[in-house]
């Protein structure tokens, strides 16, 4: 539910920005409409290769709903121009000057004039905030089986874990301080709770960003703000006078 609240508010902020609708789901635009009669579809955008995994061109006739022809790119590559990979085509009958005639043709490395720019296939990157647990982990899933990069992805999933307990620690780390400050007055307390919840997300912070470059397993870097905060808590409630 979490998720879908954050998909939805996601959704609500691209459109006060942008003025117009998402053009589809924030998290994975697979379908996208290129200069004249051209379709695309893809499997993966790889923002930061500048790449697409499973690149489909479909050309449409300019007269009946009909494809021209497709063609397919297991990985296709941008520098100053389009390049793919594994690529095959496949004229369909009764298109072009090919009459009636079927044609495939395939290559394992050709350059894709035909592609529309780089732009056209910019799009927000997926957001862990906006995901759910099972989606995320799906995502994750997904990304390490291309081989790259998740260890930032696997904190933030240890963190959507930890961090339900957030409100239990404070609680317990806030008892004590209730304790011993109450005679100080209610402006004390208040001050002192922003206190507390201001260096828990500092740490929770620095914890993740330390986790994100592998210097911490994402497990004891998403869960170790909860256990610093949860023995303070305890050490307190132990120590302080009633």
């Amino acid at each position: 539910m979490l998720g879908q609240a954050n998909r939805r508010a996601e959704a609500l902020r691209y459109e006060i920005r942008t003025g117009s609708p998402p053009p589809s789901g924030l998290l994975n635009r697979r379908w996208i409409a290129g200069a004249g009669n051209t379709l695309y579809h893809t499997r993966y955008v790889d923002h930061e290769r500048d790449a697409i995994d499973g690149l489909s061109v479909y050309e449409l006739e300019d007269g009946p709903w009909r494809i021209h022809r497709r063609t397919y790119a297991a990985r296709a590559t941008f520098t100053d121009e389009w390049e793919g990979n594994g690529v095959w085509t496949r004229r369909f009958p009764g298109s072009g000057a090919a009459g009636g005639a079927p044609t495939f043709t395939s290559a394992d490395v050709r350059a894709l004039p035909f592609v529309d720019p780089l732009e056209t296939f910019r799009t927000e990157q997926p957001d862990p905030d906006v995901m759910g647990f099972r989606e995320l982990d799906r995502y994750i899933e997904t990304l390490r089986a291309r081989g790259l990069d998740v260890v930032g992805l696997v904190v933030a999933l240890h963190r959507k874990a930890s961090f339900p307990f957030v409100c239990f620690v404070l609680t317990l780390i806030a008892v004590p301080f209730a304790v011993t400050t109450g005679s100080r007055g209610a402006l004390y307390g208040v001050g002192a709770g922003i206190v507390l919840a201001f260096s828990y997300w500092v740490i929770l912070s620095i914890f993740g960003a330390i986790g994100s470059a592998g210097l911490l397993t994402p497990a004891l870097a998403a869960w170790s703000p909860n256990v610093l905060f949860g023995g303070t808590a305890a050490y307190l409630l132990l120590t302080a006078r009633t």
